[in-house]
């Protein structure tokens, strides 16, 4: 029984990639770092609730971090719907600017940023921050008198929060200038293509002389054809290699990476070896 059958399409996807295209794809999509971040606020929070409620550790704390739950409520209630605020101001106005810059250049504008460290690793703190508050708020009990872990470790989220946000701007505008972004785009041509042909390729270098694929019949090629239209974004050297060589197959590329295909254009085209080697 095919199990992969009752997945979801993204699971289905993401399970018939290679360990190269599955992390690219998951350098490209932000949900992967979110829920990495997520993950982490779950697990402070749930530490926090071991130190004011399973241990009780406010009781002996100094009352400077103390707080009392009607209070602690109070903070943590309140900051809640400024996290919810800050995260939506900084999305929906990052994305109109981007939105507006991605159609006077190129729409790969809005993948190259998606994709840039700093981008993810800022959009997971405030992921990170939110999930914290939104547990805190829930796991607060009014039979517990004194707080130390939930108050203090939520106004010091919140003003890192507010650090992150004004980086993130400040990265925002930075990274949009057009010295910079033409600097960007040149260093994730060279990581991404660049390295990946390097890697993927020079262990089956060769030096002998091969037949050149001008020599070989028109009539005996064939091809295999883009499912649907889109940008050629990745190709998985080694793969294609290694079943070239267990099918005895000599391989084109007819398109590039970063060529635009519509459906049905041909993609690559091979030859069967056997047929033209005595």
């Amino acid at each position: 029984m095919n199990l992969q059958r009752f997945m979801p399409r993204p699971i289905r996807k993401l399970l018939s990639l290679s360990k190269h295209q599955l992390k690219y794809e998951l350098r490209s999509n932000l949900w992967f770092i979110c829920v990495i971040y997520a993950l982490i606020g779950i697990g402070i929070a749930g530490i926090a609730y071991w130190i004011d409620i399973s241990s009780q550790y406010g009781e002996s704390a100094p009352a400077f971090f103390s707080a009392g739950y009607s209070q602690t409520s109070t903070i943590v209630s309140s900051l809640i719907a400024g996290s919810i605020t800050l995260n939506a101001f900084t999305l929906n106005s990052i994305l109109v600017v981007l939105t507006n810059f991605s159609g006077q250049f190129t729409p790969r504008m809005l993948v190259t940023f998606v994709a840039d460290k700093r981008t993810q690793h800022v959009l997971g703190m405030f992921n990170l921050v939110f999930v914290f508050i939104l547990m805190a708020f829930f796991l607060i009990d009014a039979n517990v008198e004194t707080y130390v872990a939930f108050p203090t470790l939520t106004i010091i989220f919140m003003f890192l929060g507010l650090a992150t946000f004004i980086y993130f701007l400040n990265h925002a505008v930075n990274w949009m200038q057009v010295p910079n972004l033409t600097l960007n785009m040149k260093n994730e041509s060279q990581e991404r293509i660049l390295a990946t042909l390097v890697q993927d390729l020079e262990p089956y270098r060769t030096k002998e002389p091969n037949t050149s694929v001008d020599e070989l019949p028109e009539t005996d090629k064939m091809y295999i054809a883009a499912d649907g239209a889109g940008f050629v974004q990745i190709i998985d050297y080694r793969r294609m290699v290694s079943y070239a060589e267990d099918h005895n197959l000599v391989v084109k590329l007819e398109k590039r990476i970063g060529d635009f295909v519509l459906e049905g254009i041909p993609v690559v085209s091979y030859w069967k070896k056997d047929k033209h080697t005595g």
